[in-house]
C-alpha cells in the first residue's frame, strides 16, 4: 500500500511540473510574440520605447484603441456611449489613417469661415469662449448646446431631426442668443434645446456658430447631410487637459452622476457629497473629463473629415496662460486681421464670466489633497502628476498605458506651453507616448 501511495505522489507531482513548463513555455513564445508590438514596461505607468516598432504615436494608440472599446457612462440615465472599432471609431484611428493618407495639412486652406461646429464639453472653458466670440465677432449668431438635456424626447435624439434641425442653423440666420436660452426656464428652455426651436430666417449666415456637446449628438448623424449647402463651415474643437481640475469643476456644476449596475440611492451620492473624494475624482474623470472629451474629439474629428478640414484645437490652458497667442490664432483662423486687435485683449475685455475656482487647488474645504494623493499613489500616475502640479497651468497629454490604451491608470506628460515660434496646437499633441523634447 505504501508503494501504491508513493507512486500516486510522484504520478501527481509529474503531471504538475509537466502543466508548468508547458505554461512557461506558453508564455515565453506569447512574450516573444508580443514583444514586437507592445513597449517594455520600466515602472508603473511609464513606457520604454527602445524595443519600439515603428508605427507613429497615434497608429500604436489607434491599434491598442481597436483591440478594446471605452465606454462612457456620463449622463444618466443616457445609454452608454462606446468608441469602437465596431461603432465610432476613436479619436487616433482617424488621425491614423489621415496620417497614412497625407492629409493632415488640409486645415491651412485659406478660406474665410461662414458657418461651423464649435464642439466642446462640460467645464472645458465653453461658456467663457462663447462669450469672447460674441463679444468679439459682431457678426457672429451662436446657438448653444442643442439636444443636451436627458429630459429630450426620443424624436429629438434620432439622426435625422438633428441633422435636419443642425442643418437649418447653419444655412439660415437664427436670432437664437446664448444670453436668451440662459434666461430660459423650465419646458421653455427645454423646448429650445431639445427641438433646436431657433428663429430662423432664410438669410445666408455672416457667421453661424453651434457651440455643441457631441455627446448628445446620434452617434448615426450623417456630417455630410449637415453640412449640406453650408457656406464655408469650420470645425473648433477646445479641450482641457487637467483632468483632476476639470472633475473638480464639474462635482461643482452639476455633479458626476454616471449609469452603472448601482442603485439610484448611490447614484445621488455622486451628486449631492459634499467633500470631493477619491472615489468622486475617477468617477468624474472617468466618464465626463476624460470620457466625454475623448467622444467628442472623435465627433469633431469625424465633421471635419467632411469638409476636408482638420478641427482647430484650442486648450483651455492656453487661454489661461497664454492669451495673446490663442487670441492671434483664433482671429486669423476665423479669418480676421490680427493688427484690427492688436491693443484690444479679447479674453479679458469686456468679460462678464468670471473664474470661479481660483485659490490653489489644495486650499478649498471639500477637498482632502493629501487623502488624494495616497489613493491616487495606488496606479493613477497622471492624475497624481496633475494634481502635484496643478498651480502650474500646465496642458497636459491623454493618461495612457503601456500598451497605447488610454485609461486613468496611465501616464502622461507636460505640453510645450505656445510661444511665438510654437503658436499653434495639433490634436496629435494629446496623444503622446513619451515626453516632449
Amino acid at each position: 500500500m505504501l508503494k501504491i501511495f508513493l507512486y500516486i505522489i510522484v504520478l501527481i507531482f509529474a503531471i504538475q511540473m509537466y502543466s508548468l513548463i508547458n505554461m512557461a513555455s506558453q508564455a515565453s513564445s506569447n512574450l516573444g510574440e508580443a514583444s514586437s508590438y507592445f513597449p517594455v514596461n520600466d515602472t508603473l505607468g511609464h513606457i520604454n520605447l527602445h524595443q519600439y516598432r515603428n508605427d507613429s504615436d497615434v497608429c500604436f494608440i489607434s491599434k491598442a484603441m481597436q483591440r478594446t472599446e471605452m465606454r462612457v457612462y456620463s449622463y444618466y440615465p443616457m445609454h452608454p456611449f462606446v468608441l469602437s472599432k465596431k461603432s465610432t471609431p476613436h479619436a487616433a484611428s482617424i488621425l491614423c489613417n489621415m496620417e497614412k493618407n497625407q492629409i493632415s495639412s488640409i486645415s491651412e486652406k485659406k478660406i474665410i469661415p461662414k458657418s461651423g461646429f464649435v464642439f466642446k464639453t462640460a467645464r472645458s472653458g465653453s461658456t467663457f469662449l462663447e462669450e469672447v466670440l460674441r463679444n468679439t465677432f459682431k457678426n457672429a449668431t451662436m446657438v448653444w448646446e442643442p439636444f443636451a438635456s436627458i429630459q429630450c424626447s426620443l424624436k429629438s435624439m434620432k439622426a435625422e431631426f438633428q441633422e435636419k434641425s443642425l442643418n437649418k442653423f447653419l444655412t439660415h440666420t437664427c436670432s437664437m442668443q446664448q444670453e436668451v436660452v440662459t434666461k430660459l426656464r423650465g419646458d421653455e428652455r427645454r423646448n429650445v434645446i431639445c427641438n433646436a426651436n431657433y428663429n430662423c430666417s432664410n438669410v445666408k449666415p455672416s457667421l453661424a456658430l453651434v457651440l455643441a456637446n457631441a455627446r448628445f449628438f446620434n452617434a448615426d448623424i450623417r456630417w455630410d447631410r449637415i453640412f449640406q449647402n453650408a457656406i464655408s463651415p469650420s470645425v473648433i474643437l477646445l479641450r482641457r487637459t487637467n483632468l483632476v481640475l476639470m472633475g473638480y469643476s464639474k462635482f461643482h456644476h452639476g455633479g458626476c452622476v454616471f449609469r452603472s449596475s448601482t442603485k439610484s440611492r448611490k447614484m445621488k451620492y455622486y451628486i449631492h457629497n459634499r467633500i470631493f473624494t477619491l472615489d468622486i475624482l475617477l468617477r468624474c474623470v472617468m466618464h465626463y473629463a476624460l470620457g466625454d472629451q475623448e467622444i467628442v474629439t472623435s465627433r469633431a474629428l469625424q465633421a471635419a473629415q467632411k469638409i476636408s478640414e482638420v478641427p482647430y484645437l484650442i486648450l483651455y490652458e492656453d487661454i489661461m496662460s497664454t492669451k495673446s497667442i490663442v487670441q492671434n490664432g483664433l482671429v486669423k483662423h476665423l479669418g480676421n486681421n490680427i493688427r484690427h486687435f492688436h491693443d484690444k485683449s479679447i479674453f479679458q475685455e469686456d468679460i462678464e464670466i468670471k473664474k470661479e475656482h481660483t485659490n490653489e487647488f489644495c486650499s478649498y474645504d471639500d477637498i482632502s489633497c493629501e487623502s488624494l494623493k495616497k489613493g491616487l499613489k495606488k496606479g493613477y500616475p497622471c492624475l497624481l502628476k496633475q494634481l502635484q502640479r496643478a498651480s502650474k497651468g500646465l496642458a497636459w497629454s491623454v493618461p495612457m498605458l503601456q500598451n497605447g490604451e488610454i485609461s486613468i491608470h496611465g501616464n502622461c506628460y507636460p505640453i510645450p506651453t505656445l510661444n511665438e515660434r510654437r503658436n499653434k496646437r495639433h490634436i496629435d499633441d494629446l496623444y503622446q507616448l513619451r515626453p516632449f523634447k
